[in-house]
């Protein structure tokens, strides 16, 4: 589900063909009969899900934005003990 989600979202967000979707959800593993529905049914609504998936995204004030730029603490990270995976 997770995945039919982020690809007709990403559908939407970036203004992919329906085609295009329909073949990433192939390659996901859904039936090719089950892809091509959601395909049409993504070109048929595709301005609706915009302004729905529009309506469920977060939105900062753009006094917010001053606050992103004051961060409240710096936390020093050493980076070659990040990466290693050896340990």
């Amino acid at each position: 589900m997770a995945a039919l989600t982020y690809v007709m979202r990403n559908a939407v967000k970036y203004n992919a063909r329906s085609e295009v979707a329909a073949v990433e959800l192939q390659q996901l593993g859904l039936p090719k009969t089950h892809a091509n529905s959601i395909g049409r049914a993504l070109a048929k609504q595709r301005d609706r899900l915009r302004a729905l998936f529009r309506q469920r995204t977060l939105h900062c004030a753009p006094s917010c934005l001053l606050l992103l730029h004051d961060p409240l603490a710096v936390a020093p990270v050493d980076v070659a003990v990040a990466l290693c995976c050896c340990c």
